[in-house]
């Protein structure tokens, strides 16, 4: 660990007292001092403990206030032996009763509490002999200090989880990945132990695909907190996707297939990690899609492996379903979704059937292909039922009203079918009388 990185540590540190102790450390160790460095490093951490217990004190933790007081007692009754208790047990009390350690962490702080006696006290060596720590034993304890405790915030295991599920369970939670990602750099996931950002995916993919919640907007804050946790910590996530996420998919009932699709679609590349039968059973609920879960079918089209499956199912979609359909988008412009509305305009049999298609595509008019526009235009000049619909006329006259060049293309269109003259004046009827033509 060269200058540059120790300097990196101190800026690590979360409490001012903390990095003030820290950074005399390192000046210690860049000093050859060993043993003063070793000792501000044991103080730094006792201080920065001590921080962490008023900031979870803040936030109603009845067990840190308890910690807090006895502290404050001790300070405020000069109680040396009292005091000199507390710094014994203080690792015992991050480990048992805040669990801010892990038992690998605990054992490597000991290491340090007790190499600082070894560092401060005469009594614990020969007065023949001086404690003499290498360079490498003091740079080990920097490093350890910082990074095991000194840079995280209070809240770490399951006391860390369970406040970020809380969370991303809340209404108010951001539905925005990157206001997701700006929400979590505030809170326990800003310097995680790795256990945490784990845990905390395989959570999340749990909720998803096993417990979804009855809102769309609370699965929406699901998808986008985990797209935000994948964003920051990347090889985590996609870890637990290749060591999870195969089972998880199995494990969901029938009825839940639905999530998967939301999942595999939203959370980008994930289908790799499913195995063939997995890849199999996912797209068979695709084609065999309940006619009350179509809403799906925006998400199976946008995923490559889903697309063509989900295209024939959508080719079984009558008009209403699909005009259902797309007010469940709010129009959102789905190319897969207009070409079957042209189709089905051009198929219709009623009167019926023709208006709801011409309603569904007047609202995505501006979308329509040069080859969709011909198809119109031959449905409404060669089609009974379509040209004597009551909605068509509008969509028609929403069509020459869009731009020059469509307008342009389906005169083009009218024209060689013989129709032009017939829709134009219809068209005209629709917009009411010219100024000039008004009697009065």
């Amino acid at each position: 660990m060269g200058l540059a990185e120790l300097d990196e540590l101190v800026l690590k540190c979360r409490g001012e007292q903390a990095k003030r102790y820290i950074r005399e450390a390192v000046a210690c160790y860049n000093a050859g001092a060993y043993r003063s460095c070793i000792i501000s490093v044991w103080i730094a951490l006792v201080f920065d403990l001590i921080d962490k217990y008023r900031e979870l004190d803040m936030t109603g933790d009845k067990e840190a206030r308890a910690v807090v007081e006895q502290f404050t007692q001790l300070q405020q009754t000069g109680d040396i032996a009292g005091g000199l208790e507390f710094e014994r047990s203080i690792l015992e009390i991050a480990r048992d009763r805040f669990q801010l350690l892990t038992p690998l962490e605990y054992v490597d702080l000991k290491r340090l509490q007790e190499d600082r006696n070894r560092c401060a006290h005469p009594s614990m060596q020969t007065s023949e002999e001086v404690y003499d720590p290498p360079a490498e034993l003091a740079r080990c304890h920097l490093r350890n200090a910082v990074t095991c405790v000194i840079q995280h915030p209070p809240l770490q295991g399951k006391a860390a989880l369970d406040r970020l599920v809380q969370e991303v369970h809340s209404d108010y939670f951001p539905v925005d990945v990157v206001q997701a990602i700006s929400y979590f750099k505030s809170g326990p996931l800003a310097r995680p132990r790795e256990s945490l950002t784990r845990n905390f995916v395989i959570v999340l993919v749990k909720n998803i695909l096993l417990e979804p919640p009855d809102t769309k907007e609370g699965f929406r804050r699901l998808l986008t907190a985990l797209q935000a946790v994948r964003a920051m910590y990347t090889q985590v996530a996609n870890l637990v996707f290749e060591q999870f996420l195969n089972d998880l998919v199995r494990r969901i009932p029938d009825k839940g297939m639905l999530t998967a699709v939301g999942f595999l679609s939203v959370i980008e590349d994930t289908w790799q990690h499913l195995r063939d039968d997995m890849k199999a059973k996912v797209k068979t609920y695709v084609s065999v899609m309940p006619d009350d879960e179509l809403y799906v079918l925006p998400w199976a089209l946008e995923l490559s492996p889903l697309r063509s499956t989900a295209l024939e199912r959508l080719g079984n979609v009558h008009i209403g379903q699909l005009e259902d359909l797309a007010q469940s988008t709010h129009y959102r412009p789905i190319p897969a979704f207009i070409q079957r509305a042209v189709d089905l305009l051009a198929e219709s049999e009623n009167f019926a059937s023709a208006n709801a298609a011409a309603r569904v595509l007047t609202r995505w008019v501006s979308h329509l292909t040069d080859k969709q526009i011909e198809t119109v235009a031959e449905a409404v000049c060669t089609n009974g039922q379509v040209s004597g619909a009551f909605d068509v006329l509008p969509l028609v006259a929403k069509i020459y009203s869009a731009s020059d060049q469509i307008r342009e293309k389906i005169r083009s269109i009218l024209g060689d079918y013989g129709c032009l003259e017939q829709w134009e004046k219809a068209i005209a009827s629709q917009a009411g009388p010219t100024e000039d033509e008004i009697p009065f």
